[in-house]
């Protein structure tokens, strides 16, 4: 059985995951938030991060799915928080302006989309690649 197919095929949850979403993003999930966490975050591990790069100098070399290498801890941070604000907004209007119709077409698709364990991971390997490479300015 394919279980987001089933739950998102009633019309009262789609509404119920959109009231969720806003009331989520209004008081718990701001962008502000956010970019609070990952300050506190930096705070903790910075002696932690400047022993890493120093043991293992990676910051100029391109590893795993890193499409452009920004030279610094403090760089990659900045890149972190300006890609959250820029993709806040526009996934909070996807799910806002997702009716029952799209969302059950999409799961409908995807659950369509590739047969075998290793395709699908390889799909999503180049995906998320794709979705990087095109993402970067």
């Amino acid at each position: 059985m394919n279980w987001p197919k089933k739950i998102l095929s009633h019309e009262k949850t789609i509404e119920k995951l959109k009231e969720v979403w806003d009331n989520y993003i209004k008081n718990i999930v701001t962008k502000e938030n956010l970019i609070k966490f990952i300050n506190e975050k930096i705070t903790q591990i910075n002696e932690s991060q400047r022993l890493n790069f120093i043991r293992w100098d990676i910051l100029n070399t391109k590893v795993l799915l890193n499409p452009v290498l920004r030279g610094s801890f403090e760089a990659e941070v900045d890149y972190l928080k300006e890609f959250i604000q820029k993709r806040f907004d526009i996934l909070n209007d996807v799910v806002k302006n997702a009716t029952f119709e799209s969302i059950t077409a999409e799961v409908e698709r995807k659950s369509h989309h590739g047969h075998h364990k290793r395709d699908k991971k390889s799909n999503k390997n180049e995906e998320f690649k794709n979705f990087l490479l095109q993402n970067e300015e």
